[in-house]
């Protein structure tokens, strides 16, 4: 199991470099000039070029793009042009915020999912997988940038029983949450219906009801965890979902997390901050994938092998 979690972060570190060069590349070739967008649009060319030669921006793409390796290679992320601060210490402030709604979004899908997608796949073709199938076509093909909207006028406008938007208090993760959670719960009660259902069809499961137990007691001791690993995966790659689908869902709701961070760094041309916010979402990423290998490793030692 180690082995096979070694070479699995082997794999993975290119991605990062990857990942770092093609975010460096994209910022700079954005049009606009980030010491013209702090001075305003009054600025004298002379003041603009001082500040270019103060932030490094007046050197050749290459050189800029080395010294941003090798910062990066020390942990330095470099200093925001906005808000003069190191980016590293602005995204570890925003950061509790948008993992609290990830992590609340999963919770929240896992528990429309699970019993969703164990209903439907007793009973393929019944009524209950007949209505998780509407369910998640409907849930799947609502954008966030809809539905946040609506949440909000019915919950916190007609009935006033939670907060429009901001982190004040504890309810107002639940709208945000529910926005991500409804597309994300849809696709997982399907893919489970799908996995449970060709489980419960195997010659272990037959044994088990052979020796009495029900059709839902050996589905639940039995087939759902051999039945959980492409939901695992696909959790997996969900955290990438979440996290680009949070930019909308955050600027929505006005949650102080990175999503909302990077839209004002980019509307701020803000270089480093938007290397370090993209950079973060691809660690955090990479990241899960790791821990999802390890937690299919776990389920079913066949995957390490």
């Amino acid at each position: 199991m180690t082995g096979y979690l070694l070479r699995r972060g082997l794999m993975m570190a290119p991605l990062l470099l990857g990942a770092a060069s093609v975010v460096f590349l994209l910022i700079h070739l954005i049009p606009g000039d980030p010491a013209q967008a702090m001075l305003g649009p009054g600025a004298l060319p002379a003041d603009i070029q001082a500040l270019q030669a103060r932030l490094g921006l007046d050197r050749p793409l290459g050189i800029q793009f080395l010294a941003f390796l090798g910062a990066l290679l020390r942990g330095d992320l470099g200093v925001s042009i906005h808000y003069q601060d190191p980016v590293g210490s602005l995204l570890l402030e925003r950061l509790p915020a948008t993992a609290m709604l990830a992590t609340a979004t999963l919770a929240m899908a896992l528990l429309l999912a699970v019993p969703a997608g164990v209903m439907a796949a007793l009973r393929p073709s019944g009524a209950a997988d007949r209505a998780t199938a509407v369910l998640a076509a409907v849930a799947l093909s609502l954008p966030s940038i809809w539905l946040g909207p609506l949440l909000v006028i019915l919950f916190s406008i007609r009935l006033n029983w939670l907060p429009v938007s901001g982190a004040d208090r504890p309810s107002s993760i639940i709208l945000p949450a529910a926005t991500l959670a409804f597309s994300t719960g849809a696709l997982l009660a399907r893919l489970l219906r799908t996995s449970l259902a060709e489980e419960l069809g195997s010659l272990y499961v037959r044994s088990a009801r052979a020796r009495g137990l029900s059709r839902l007691a050996a589905a639940l001791r039995h087939a759902l965890r051999n039945a959980c690993g492409p939901v695992v995966t696909t959790v997996a790659l969900q955290v990438g979902s979440l996290l680009t689908g949070a930019i909308l869902t955050e600027t929505i709701f006005a949650w102080p997390g990175l999503g909302r961070l990077l839209v004002r760094a980019i509307s701020y041309r803000d270089y480093p901050l938007v290397q370090g916010c993209v950079l973060l979402f691809a660690a955090l990423y990479i990241g899960t994938q790791l821990l999802c290998d390890a937690v299919r490793g776990a389920l079913d030692p066949r995957v390490a092998a």
